[in-house]
């Protein structure tokens, strides 16, 4: 293969990076019956899979030893197997997400085909924690509103009671940042530019208000500082968290400090072992556990889909919600136990630090449905950046 066919050219490589990394979500054509209609993504990744098939054309083959994300190429052409099983076991697959895999199937490649060097991602990485933090300030003081698949919504809206940047939503914002952080901590030499970006980082993830994520920020702190033998800054770092989320009365350090992690077991146990769950007004210290409850009654529904037939326990229902609200829960509902063991096979040889993340990150969370936070994380682990 000759990979000067292959890559973009440098100028359509940096017109499509930074295009997919700052470009908010903005639906260009609305799709009935759906929140979320056609944005400007979806049209980029339309072009390139007339540009893929154009390469074939032109007798020049894409070969999968040399593409760099086969493991999850492999995986989503397992999905369409367990689509089918869903299909067929009756269930509502929805035929979007369908649709939506295929577009992923082609997003590895333009991103695998993007030709561009790491230090303009550090820089462009660096950018978007900037802009997040001006625009996550001007959010905080209600001077400006968020854009989002819902649209322009104005500082009083509800979804901006958490700041959200540029970013979908306050959840989607926080990983990001988390991402950018990763890769910054991972390719820049400077530890002054180092430290300030991770104070930045950590701000936004605070005023992102998402526990889970906030934990996971923490924890992959930790872990980095752990493998570089910075063990008095980790300390310090672990004291000074301590110290915030006990002394400081903001809303995320008031629900890190007032979660019941022995309730939340009993809840779970109950819905798993006797498929009961209370009433949202029976539910103990809303404000805390009230979202935990909303994630119950929602994987319940999907555990009895799951359980339809042995096919079903075996290889998934397929996309049967468009949203399910965990990874976890992701894999193992819609791929079924043989899926899961497939994809802990795929991942055995993944840098452990991303392992540790995305679990932590996803037990709550349905990570790649983000077409953004599927691409931050793609760029992390891209290995073909042009090094010139």
């Amino acid at each position: 293969m000759n990979s000067q066919n292959y890559f973009l050219t440098d100028r359509l490589s940096k017109i499509c990076i930074i295009t997919l990394i700052f470009i908010p979500k903005i639906d260009l054509i609305p799709i009935a019956n759906f929140w979320q209609g056609i944005r400007y993504e979806d049209i980029l990744i339309s072009c390139f899979v007339i540009y893929f098939f154009l390469l074939k054309k032109n007798n020049t083959t894409i070969k999968l030893n040399n593409f760099q994300y086969k493991n999850f190429y492999y995986f989503f052409l397992y999905l369409f197997f367990s689509n089918i099983v869903g299909i067929l076991s009756g269930l509502d697959v929805q035929i979007v997400s369908i649709i939506r895999l295929i577009e992923y199937i082609f997003f590895l490649f333009l991103i695998d085909c993007i030709k561009i060097n790491k230090l303009i991602v550090l820089s462009l990485l660096k950018y978007f924690l900037l802009i997040n933090l001006f625009v996550g300030i001007l959010q905080i003081f209600d001077l400006i509103g968020s854009i989002s698949s819902l649209g322009y919504k104005d500082a009083s809206s509800a979804i901006n009671q958490r700041v959200l940047g540029i970013t979908g939503g306050s959840w989607e914002l926080s990983i990001l940042c988390s991402l950018s952080y990763l890769f910054i901590f991972q390719n820049e030499k400077s530890k002054l530019q180092i430290t300030i970006f991770f104070i930045i980082t950590s701000f936004l993830v605070i005023v992102s208000e998402s526990k889970t994520q906030t934990a996971a920020f923490i924890i992959l702190k930790a872990i980095l500082l752990i493998k570089n033998g910075n063990l008095l800054l980790l300390i310090i770092i672990v004291l000074a968290a301590i110290l915030s989320i006990l002394n400081i009365e903001i809303n995320i350090f008031i629900k890190l400090k007032e979660i019941d992690l022995s309730y939340l077991y009993e809840l779970t146990y109950n819905v798993i072992f006797q498929n009961k769950l209370p009433r949202a007004d029976e539910i103990k210290d809303q404000f805390v556990h009230l979202s935990y409850w909303y994630r119950l009654r929602l994987w319940q529904y999907l555990a009895n889909e799951y359980t339809t037939n042995i096919f079903t326990i075996f290889f998934g229902t397929g996309f049967t919600r468009i949203y399910v609200e965990s990874l976890w829960i992701r894999v193992l509902f819609s791929s079924g136990f043989i899926g899961l063991l497939y994809i802990l096979y795929l991942v055995r040889n993944m840098n452990i630090i991303y392992i540790i993340y995305f679990s932590i990150a996803g037990l709550t969370l349905d990570l790649f449905v983000s077409l953004k936070i599927f691409l931050f994380t793609l760029i992390i682990v891209k290995k073909n950046f042009y090094e010139k």
